[in-house]
């Protein structure tokens, strides 16, 4: 006992009952808003497969049509609140910028939180919509020269606040991983 008054002593023991439930939400609420900066910082991207269909080089009015799909994966083993919104990529092809073409999207709110261990492939394609750019494809297509240079871009939100907006820039250059169709 504390003191000889009863109601003290249950004064103090509830202070201390809820000093021990503060800290208890304490500790959870840190980990949940350190986990959101862990699962943001160990999210990886890489490219899995490259696909350009409908080449023709007879016909003029057809035009080819290219797509990439990235995997991203985190090994975190930690809860937060991140949400990936928008992907997109600067396609260069044999060292030419596909300027006309936008590769981008808005991923589907069911795929945006990231959670421990998370692992999602998204694609990203379109068809080729000007003589240029298809031109481009065509070259690539003559000399059987397939060398990417990809200049990915992803955005992330933490704890749903659209002011927590973080871009990440990532570089990808390959040959192969090239599927025709």
């Amino acid at each position: 006992m504390i003191t000889n008054e009863r109601s003290q002593n249950v004064i103090v023991t509830l202070v201390i009952i809820v000093a021990l439930v503060s800290s208890v939400f304490l500790v959870s609420n840190a980990q949940y808003y350190g986990g959101s900066y862990i699962l943001a910082e160990t999210l990886e991207v890489n490219v899995m497969e490259t696909k350009v269909s409908g080449i023709n080089h007879e016909n003029e009015s057809v035009y080819p049509g290219l797509s990439f799909t990235f995997n991203f994966h985190t090994d975190a083993k930690i809860s937060g609140n991140v949400r990936v919104k928008f992907i997109g990529a600067a396609v260069y092809l044999n060292n030419e910028k596909l300027t006309y073409t936008a590769f981008s999207r808005t991923i589907p709110d069911e795929f945006q939180n990231l959670y421990p261990d998370y692992n999602r492939n998204f694609t990203l394609g379109r068809t080729i919509s000007t003589t240029e750019d298809r031109n481009i494809v065509l070259q690539a297509d003559n000399t059987s020269s397939w060398n990417w240079f990809l200049i990915f871009r992803y955005y992330y939100i933490s704890f749903d606040i659209p002011e927590s907006i973080t871009w990440r820039f990532l570089d990808f250059n390959y040959t192969g991983l090239t599927t025709f169709l």
